[in-house]
């Protein structure tokens, strides 16, 4: 298959290459691969134009760290819930990949209507306690392949989320996002940052081998527009536009 089979060194530079799209440069070399086709032909040359490096976007990151809410729930199904001034302030300049990015503005609305165009059955804008134990996470809301996830937080966190009103308004639930986040970050920590950065390489190369309809590990101009396209939609579709 596809970006598998690969050493370390090829993959941190495809890391590299995800990280300065993120950042907002573009990268010397004109075509989309696979680190392991960038290292290999490095010094061939390229055999069709391109329109830069394809990233990880906001939603694939959004699905990510709701993945790892989700999770968690397995663990502690009550946690403590105590926010972080670390982890709330992320400098403006920070990359897309650091943790602290999942607690911006942006960020925390995205994964909220995620939760509620799949959780918020009656459309009133709020969970009840019954929408909130039954809510799912549909990874193909946010364009990533996989099965949809339960999770198995108590009725007693969601009276605590909740209020007087026994409604999880969409400002209670990104306060719950935020503040759940040291919890979540500790599990992740478990792993080197090496094996998290990996993690991210490979998940989001998950995505574009959906789009090298050939398999060569690169993606040609109009597989590229294909993805940047769905991309665009996806992001659309959350944000209302």
């Amino acid at each position: 298959m596809l970006y598998q089979n690969r050493d370390i060194a090829s993959l941190f530079f495809g890391f590299t290459l995800l990280a300065a799209c993120q950042a907002g440069q573009k990268p010397q070399d004109e075509t989309v691969s696979s680190p392991q086709s960038a290292v290999a032909g490095a010094d061939t040359a390229v055999a069709e134009s391109s329109e830069g490096i394809v990233g990880p976007d906001e939603a694939f990151f959004a699905e990510r760290y709701l993945d790892q809410v989700f999770r968690y729930s397995t663990e502690n199904n009550s946690p403590s819930l105590e926010p972080s001034v670390a982890l709330t302030r992320s400098a403006p300049a920070g990359s897309a990949f650091d943790f602290a990015a999942n607690f911006s503005d942006k960020r925390l609305g995205l994964m909220v209507k995620a939760l509620y165009l799949q959780g918020d059955a009656d459309k009133d804008g709020a969970l009840t306690e019954a929408e909130f134990s039954s809510l799912k996470l549909d990874p193909s809301v946010l364009g990533v392949s996989g099965e949809a996830l339960t999770h198995s937080y108590s009725e007693t966190l969601f009276a605590r989320l909740s209020g007087d009103d026994a409604l999880l308004q969409a400002d209670e639930c990104a306060t719950f996002l935020r503040d759940i986040g040291s919890s979540v970050k500790a599990v992740l920590d478990r792993q080197s940052a090496q094996d998290q950065r990996l993690a991210v390489i490979r998940a989001w190369e998950k995505i574009l081998g959906r789009y090298d309809a050939d398999q060569n590990g690169s993606l040609s101009l109009q597989e590229q527009r294909d993805l940047r396209k769905d991309r665009t939609q996806i992001l659309g579709r959350l944000l209302g536009e």
